[in-house]
């Protein structure tokens, strides 16, 4: 548990209730948010059947042809459209993150994968750069960040990370996310808190889940 601060995780029991959540049907609308469409699987294997055909009277590709066929009459476009997390939830990492810019629909939240973070340096943090966004920089190390932060067009699955400079927090990251803004937790230091689940440590998408889910995992 991250402790010792206004705002503390029970990392564990924060896993199992998300863990938990993902096995739910209630869940659902998180995997389809991961995923293509079904009719996209089906699309690739309607035109993969004629190109396999092709192939497989030709004399150089008709191994290839062979495997084509036998992968669009067993349907794996369509299943590769579902993400592995489906079968394997506990892949999903959950991530409880702080509100930086909000609103319409999308939003820049500020987390970290670190084990025991200090998510009352992080939430200083957070409004810090809130302020340089909307106030502008008031000194020349804040300019860099202040045009990181002006590049603030939502781009899916984009992650920028920051020093570990920055109120001497490891591995601080900027998610930009698709954001219900008030389905969120204020803290007592003025920040929000959302919650989340991302794929993979480095690079993947990360989804909003309802703050129901997690709450009393975080105490303030």
């Amino acid at each position: 548990m991250s402790s010792s601060g206004k705002i503390n995780v029970n990392e564990s029991l924060l896993a199992s209730k998300v863990l938990a959540f993902l096995r739910s049907p209630s869940a659902e609308v998180i995997y389809r948010k991961f995923e293509l469409p079904p009719w996209f699987g089906y699309l690739a294997t309607f035109v993969m059947i004629p190109v396999s055909m092709v192939k497989i009277v030709s004399i150089v590709w008709t191994l290839a042809g062979v495997k084509n066929l036998v992968n669009a009459l067993t349907l794996k476009h369509v299943q590769q459209c579902r993400c592995k997390e489906r079968k394997n939830p506990e892949l999903f990492m959950p991530l409880i993150a702080h509100g930086v810019i909000t609103g319409n629909g999308v939003g820049l939240v500020l987390g970290t994968f670190e084990k025991s973070a200090n998510h009352d340096a992080l939430a200083e943090l957070a409004l810090r750069l809130s302020g340089i966004y909307r106030n502008g920089p008031t000194s020349k190390n804040e300019e860099e960040i202040h045009l990181i932060l002006r590049d603030d067009a939502y781009r899916p699955s984009r992650r920028r990370k920051l020093p570990n400079s920055y109120n001497g927090i490891k591995s601080p990251v900027l998610f930009d996310v698709m954001l219900n803004a008030t389905d969120g937790k204020p803290t007592p230091l003025s920040s929000v808190l959302y919650a989340f689940v991302a794929q993979n440590e480095d690079k993947g998408d990360t989804e909003q889940i309802p703050w129901s889910v997690v709450d009393g995992a975080v105490r303030m």
